[in-house]
């Protein structure tokens, strides 16, 4: 399969560099762009013995340092603003492609993202893509020591959140859209619901930061996420949300965004964490069940994205392979990934492919992370070399 991945990861990366988009963002625009650039030349370095640090496109960079700098703290957020470009410039760091002085610089307005992720929690926005916990997320990733008081304000704001349920059990749902909060609603969406919220604990737990009140809350979610299934599991397990006092029965896609894939991922990462069997081998009965949709329209997979496309789906499971070496997995993996493969068919698409636009029914040109070719050539090379350090910034990470 090598041989057919490599040609289009060639095509992805001459693709990108003719993005009509002004964006900067990490989820949608240059800087997740920028992100496959340098995992590709990574990757070549190591092919075709060329220098990946001379040859990541400064001239790009510099671009988008310089206009990043014009973002601040009014566009916030991981997805679309200053929190995702920032993740950006820190894995550069980390990677050794730009110096301390530069990252200092380029992130110096990290403190007014923390006061802003603490203004939107108080007005009940957790969202990992559109609100606080994408912020926050970025901070641990950065400079976790430097944010201690942070930290236990958000814990503090999270646990008022779950106060306002209407039982009393998790934090309900905020619509990012609607800037509106849902005291009856709990979304199970790992982009935006409750599993964001248990991903962000156990990081905070594995770095020791506000550790009791991360197990404390992640425990919670943990046996919010196994006691509320459907009661109908012939397709999946859980729904997209789940409503107080309604019966659960209602299947959801196979996807990172929503629905068993990226919950019994995260499920399976607490139960390593905590050293919990029992949520361990729950999230594998959930994972192994799902290997079995692979019928695309049940599935709901229209294309190749990450976000609720094919290659969303394979990476998961190659990761799951990676954790368990369970064949069913490494299986799993493969057929997404021809999957993947076999969406690239438009010749006026990015690389071939196009990603699905739900609202209009129209395939359209996407070059982002998260819905277009960027997202899906870093799927295809973590696929040839396993290296997964890319993916913290979809809660992926180890």
């Amino acid at each position: 399969m090598n041989k057919l991945i490599e040609p289009i990861l060639s095509k992805i990366y001459s693709e990108l560099s003719k993005d009509p988009s002004p964006s900067l963002s990490l989820i949608g625009g240059k800087a997740g762009e920028a992100l496959y650039n340098f995992m590709y030349l990574k990757y070549l370095s190591v092919t075709s013995n060329i220098e990946s640090q001379n040859e990541i496109q400064q001239d790009t960079l510099q671009q988008i340092a310089e206009d990043a700098l014009l973002y601040n703290y009014t566009y916030p957020t991981f997805s679309s603003g200053k929190a995702g470009i920032n993740w950006f410039f820190t894995f550069l760091y980390k990677n050794e492609l730009i110096d301390k002085e530069d990252w200092e610089f380029l992130c110096e307005d990290d403190n007014e993202l923390a006061k802003t992720a603490l203004s939107l929690l108080e007005n009940d926005n957790y969202d990992f893509l559109h609100g606080a916990t994408g912020i926050a997320y970025h901070l641990l990733y950065a400079k976790s020591s430097l944010f201690t008081e942070f930290y236990s304000r958000v814990f503090v704001l999270l646990n008022l959140l779950a106060n306002k349920s209407t039982e009393k059990i998790t934090i309900p749902n905020y619509d990012s859209e609607k800037k509106q909060f849902d005291p009856i609603q709990i979304n199970l969406g790992l982009s935006h619901g409750i599993p964001s919220i248990l991903k962000f604990c156990m990081q905070c737990y594995k770095q020791n930061v506000c550790a009791t009140e991360a197990r404390l809350m992640a425990q919670d979610i943990i046996n919010y996420l196994t006691t509320h299934t459907n009661e109908d599991k012939s397709s999946s397990y859980f729904p997209y949300s789940v409503e107080v006092n309604k019966e659960i029965n209602t299947p959801s896609r196979l996807a990172w965004c929503y629905g068993d894939l990226s919950i019994g991922y995260v499920l399976y990462q607490a139960g390593l964490l905590f050293n919990d069997q029992k949520t361990r081998d729950f999230s594998l009965e959930v994972l192994v069940h799902s290997t079995k949709r692979q019928d695309l329209a049940e599935a709901r997979v229209m294309d190749a994205s990450i976000c609720h496309g094919a290659a969303g789906i394979a990476h998961i499971y190659n990761k799951m392979w990676h954790y368990t070496k369970d064949s069913i997995f490494k299986q799993a993996c493969d057929f997404w990934i021809q999957k993947t493969l076999d969406f690239a068919t438009y010749e006026d698409g990015v690389a071939g492919y196009k990603q699905h636009n739900p609202v209009t029914s129209t395939f359209e040109n996407d070059y982002g992370l998260l819905e277009g070719a960027a997202g899906i050539g870093l799927v295809l090379l973590s696929y040839l070399t396993s290296d997964f350090s890319w993916d913290y910034c979809l809660m992926l990470n180890d």
